[in-house]
């Protein structure tokens, strides 16, 4: 591998990117869904594009066929301005932010 690529792998956006849609994909098949799924990020203009390109590699390497297959092919990225379910995201980890401080 080399050095340009390891600095994307090693970016702290590639690896919860990556494991946040396999583990949503395991979670699904684990639970009977059989449909593809879609996935939403908050716009990140370095770490996204750079991660998203990885995608397909990391999907490909998926070895359950099942998961595999409702993978969303291509990870979608939109403005927290435009999409309600980012915003309740982002006030949710506000939420849990204010608490963990408070505790």
């Amino acid at each position: 591998m080399g050095r340009h690529a390891a600095g994307y792998m090693t970016a702290p956006y590639f690896f919860p990117f990556q494991m946040t849609i396999c583990a949503i994909g395991y979670e699904l098949a684990v639970l009977g869904h059989r449909e593809p799924f879609e996935i939403f990020f908050d716009e990140h203009v370095i770490f996204g594009p750079r991660a998203k390109a990885w995608y397909p590699v990391i999907r490909a390497a998926v070895p359950d066929d099942d998961v595999r297959a409702i993978m969303p092919v291509e990870p979608l990225f939109r403005s927290d301005l435009e999409v309600l379910p980012l915003q309740a995201s982002d006030m949710t980890a506000w939420l849990i932010g204010v608490k963990i401080m408070k505790d």
